[in-house]
């Protein structure tokens, strides 16, 4: 989903996996990731937080990788909070249980 950002400080709360490549949280601003956290290894979630000032006014979307099976491989994210609205025409995408 795609979020504009109008505030220059973004925080949330990540756990599990602790590799950038395989068990993170990356922010796309044009395509390319600006801003990537990952956790410590460790259930208890920790508080991170970005300075996006220089995105202010951009659009852009955040992409949780959990690529691993490896013991640590998940990643836990919570409490997204900042200056941050939905772009215009996003919408939730619908997910299908039976």
């Amino acid at each position: 989903m795609c979020r504009f950002f109008s505030g220059a400080n973004v925080s949330f709360f990540i756990g599990g996996g602790c590799s950038y490549a395989s068990e993170a949280v990356q922010l796309l601003v044009g395509g390319r990731a600006v801003r990537v956290a990952s956790s410590i290894c460790h259930e208890r979630m920790v508080k991170a937080s970005w300075n996006l000032q220089s995105f202010i006014g951009r659009k852009a979307r955040l992409r949780l990788i959990d690529f691993s099976s490896a013991a640590w491989g998940h990643i836990n994210f919570d409490e997204f909070k900042g200056d941050v609205s939905t772009c215009q025409g996003d919408v939730l995408p619908t997910i299908n249980s039976r």
